[in-house]
């Protein structure tokens, strides 16, 4: 057998050993199964799970995304959930780009997205293309017409401190 059918059969048996509440065995058989086969996406996910039921710092919880991610490249919400923790970090930049995958991959464009989205153009400097997100919407809710008209005068967008505002 190749290591990607023993990467997954590795990772059933860990799920298995998580219902049955043998944490050491499930975190060998994990470790097995990724090591294995980075590819594989129910053992990535499983360690996701596994680095939240432990109410992990952001950049484990990071790490563990990143691991989904390898495994499942054209996954939007995973790309979402590491752009609302790098936006929480201040990793404006890299917020933006995941952002922009996740969107291009078909996450929901909903108001919360693209307000996230929007807060971390401009507080990566980009101002300009924040405001030409929210452009490209049409039809703005209340919210994030509050974010343009900050954006385009002296007023930061809401859950912004007016210290936290880029200089142009």
């Amino acid at each position: 057998f190749g290591d990607a059918l023993r990467s997954r059969m590795a990772s059933y048996i860990a799920r298995a050993a998580k219902e049955t509440g043998d944490d050491a065995a499930m975190g060998r058989w994990l470790k097995d199964a990724i090591a294995r086969d980075t590819s594989n996406i129910y053992a990535a996910q499983l360690l996701y799970e596994l680095v939240l039921d432990r109410d992990p710092q952001p950049q484990v919880e990071a790490q563990a995304l990143v691991a989904v991610i390898q495994a499942s490249p054209a996954d939007p919400s995973a790309r979402q959930r590491i752009a609302e923790l790098m936006l929480g970090q201040g990793v404006y930049d890299t917020a933006a780009e995941q952002f922009a995958a996740a969107a291009a991959l078909g996450a929901t464009t909903n108001e919360r997205l693209v307000g996230d989205w929007a807060r971390s153009l401009a507080l990566a400097g980009q101002q300009p293309q924040a405001l030409q997100l929210l452009g490209s919407l049409g039809r703005l809710t209340d919210e994030l017409k509050a974010i343009e008209t900050a954006l385009r005068g002296d007023v930061p967008p809401p859950g912004i401190e007016p210290h936290e505002r880029p200089t142009e």
